[in-house]
């Protein structure tokens, strides 16, 4: 099986070599379409392979991702394993260089850098769109002969309050020269929020039926939008915000109340706004059991907790 596959390219003025990506495109069910502009060459690959467990048959799929960067006459080749990730986890993989001319050259400096950029800005060509959260440096002052090529691997550990992708931006992998943040290849990395996270939510939605409205980055929290459920339980809470983050093992969420109520101006009855906090901190010994298993009963126990804020004292 396949997954989708995308290619965007940044030609070079060479026609040969454009001609040439092009008729690769062609042949290859990889790619999808090349687009062309000045500079460099840029491609970007989606892979999906499988195979089978003799035993039971049972069929499993690997993802990688790889992207190609040609400034002539060096190319630079990154693959990723896996298409997503949580906060937390690993991203690892392989950046190859290839020297495409027929002499030998020199490569100064080859790097991979971990990066978060916002999408406006990186669209727009602002000069400096990236938030750099690490760098490796594959290698500086090497000789490739003619054809040569060398290959390094890389990993990078994710926090588990990176920031998650969402429609404002996410995490990139930049590669290629020393020139890597403002001329070099990229290839975003989508990220989710932590496993831990998404149970937390999940309690708020399937045990208190509130509704997610969306899920985005703010400073070094994710913020999550929840609408609750028609009830008389909440009748006066319109939503919350909710700050989460995991951070030195501790799961922390903030709680942002806005609640309608009403009050009198002179002689008339006004809705008045008003706004609610609560702050937690819970440690790993509490939010999860025996063997790693996020605990429920604990996220439950939180959660409910936090809303005694919005409900009123008597219900009718």
């Amino acid at each position: 099986p396949s997954t989708n596959h995308f290619c965007t390219a940044r030609s070079l003025q060479d026609r040969f070599e454009v001609n040439r990506l092009i008729n690769l495109s062609l042949a290859s069910d990889k790619i999808d379409r090349i687009l062309c502009s000045r500079g460099t060459i840029e491609i970007i690959e989606y892979f999906a392979y499988s195979h089978r467990k003799t035993k039971h048959q049972e069929r499993i799929n690997k993802y990688f991702m790889r992207s190609t960067f040609f400034q002539q006459p060096l190319q630079h080749q990154i693959e990723i394993d896996g298409e997503n990730w949580n906060q937390g986890e690993e991203i690892k993989g392989k950046l190859t260089i290839r020297n495409m001319s027929s002499e030998t050259v020199v490569v100064n400096t080859s790097q991979v850098i971990l990066a978060y950029g916002l999408k406006k800005s990186i669209k727009e060509g602002n000069e400096s769109p990236w938030e750099v959260l690490e760098k490796q440096v594959m290698t500086q002052n090497i000789s490739l002969p003619a054809g040569g090529e060398q290959s390094f691997e890389w990993i990078f550990q994710l926090a588990t309050d990176c920031p998650i992708t969402d429609k404002h931006g996410g995490l990139y992998l930049l590669f290629g020269g020393e020139d890597t943040l403002s001329v070099g290849g990229k290839l975003d990395v989508p990220v989710n929020l932590h496993p831990i996270l998404q149970n937390f939510l999940q309690t708020f939605t399937t045990q208190f039926f509130f509704l997610e409205k969306y899920q985005k980055r703010k400073s070094e929290w994710t913020e999550v939008k929840l609408v609750p459920p028609e009830s008389k339980e909440y009748p006066n809470l319109d939503f919350v915000r909710c700050l989460l983050r995991i951070s030195q093992e501790q799961l922390e969420a903030h709680y942002l109340f806005k609640i309608s109520g009403l009050g009198r101006s002179g002689e008339k009855m006004t809705v008045t706004k008003k706004n609610r906090e609560l702050k937690q901190k819970i440690p790993p010994e509490n939010y999860l059991q025996p063997g790693g298993f996020p605990n429920r009963a604990c996220f439950r126990e939180n959660i409910n907790e936090a809303l005694n804020i919005a409900r009123p004292d008597v219900i009718f």
